[in-house]
């Protein structure tokens, strides 16, 4: 297993940098996704670290050795990308023979080495097949394997999910999670969707115009973002004014759904206006007639199957949104009682 560490890497085409002072420490073992909208710099950064794109500045350093300059071969890393780029001519054996071939590593040491890596991904009965003959899922199997079979210090991923229908990702999601867990190597993983992020990573790197937005646990990022762009861009997200008020030596956020132990008191005085983050599931609709609870309006409401989103107005005019599991219960115009959550609140400012 590999740690690695990156200093300030930037990268330019032209005049417009598309990575800027990118910093980053990643333990061995771990798995990181990089997730942020497209042109965000995901995968450039990834093609940095393997050494097909050349940094303008920074570092790379794996175990402590920069390899910035070094070029791909001499890195020892393993790469699946988006295409899968298996060799169409070759067996899936072949495929995964060749980069020790490259390394001319012994016959004997490669039918070892190629057998092992099938096994790992449940491939043996496929060796003589060609990757035409495979499912989507098959051939991103095959080239996992191939990526692994070789001994890298570090594993690259960049999007090898998004070729694949929506079932099909979510069993290779749970493939590769338990592949790397059990492998135990480096990983880092380019995507755009939250949810494989969510689920699949130790930490996660959320980035915008090439730089690091957050990093963090999945659950840190999702429960307590730092700013506005990150709280819209991970999962869906309401935002009610709050008054900052003192009560037994504690903050709290007095919102129109009621008041809340304010978690990130620093820089908050009693008194001051702010806005909390609350999230879809920390609201519960009830029937409006409960005691205790506030009334809203239904705008809108939309079946997505395992669960309905209803768009509500509150007294003073907020919106917020709510998802409740199954069917629509209620439609547009319907009054309806709303009960926050009593978990604490995360403050975030919004622009002016």
């Amino acid at each position: 297993m590999t740690n690695v560490v990156i200093e300030a890497l930037t990268k330019r085409f032209g005049a417009a940098a598309a990575i800027d002072a990118f910093s980053l420490s990643i333990a061995e073992g771990e798995f990181v996704s990089l997730l942020g909208p497209s042109g965000c710099g995901k995968s450039t950064t990834l093609r940095l670290i393997a050494g097909f794109e050349k940094a303008d500045a920074g570092q790379i350093l794996f175990d402590g050795q920069d390899v910035a300059h070094l070029a791909p071969e001499k890195r020892n890393i393993g790469m699946v990308f988006q295409s899968y780029a298996l060799f169409p001519h070759m067996t899936v054996a072949q495929n995964l023979a060749f980069g020790l071939e490259m390394r001319k590593e012994s016959r004997t040491a490669i039918g070892e080495r190629v057998a092992k890596a099938l096994a790992m991904v449940r491939l043996d009965a496929e060796a003589d097949r060609y990757p035409r003959a495979l499912s989507g899922g098959q051939q991103q199997r095959v080239a996992l394997a191939r990526a692994l079979v070789i001994e890298p210090r570090i594993l690259l991923l960049d999007e090898p999910l998004a070729n694949l229908d929506a079932k099909l990702r979510d069993e290779m999601r749970e493939f590769i999670v338990d592949l790397q867990r059990r492998v135990g190597i480096t990983t880092i993983y380019v995507t755009h969707d939250q949810a494989e992020a969510m689920t699949m990573s130790d930490r996660i790197v959320v980035m915008f115009k090439g730089k690091v937005a957050q990093y963090g646990a999945p659950r840190d990022i999702y429960e307590r973002p730092k700013g506005l762009e990150v709280a819209t861009f991970i999962g869906q997200a309401n935002f009610l004014k709050a008054t900052v008020t003192p009560q037994e030596g504690r903050l709290m956020a007095q919102t129109v759904l009621g008041a809340r132990d304010l978690l990130n008191e620093s820089g908050h005085a009693p008194g001051a206006e702010t806005s909390v983050l609350v999230r879809p599931e920390a609201l519960t609709l009830v029937d409006p007639g409960e005691p205790g609870v506030v009334p809203g309006v239904i705008e809108s409401a939309h079946y997505s199957g395992n669960f309905t989103e209803y768009r509500l107005r509150l007294p003073g005019g907020e919106m917020v949104s709510i998802q409740v599991g199954g069917p629509a219960r209620q439609a547009r115009g319907d009054a309806v009682g709303l009960r926050l959550a009593p978990e604490p609140l995360w403050s975030i400012e919004l622009a002016a």
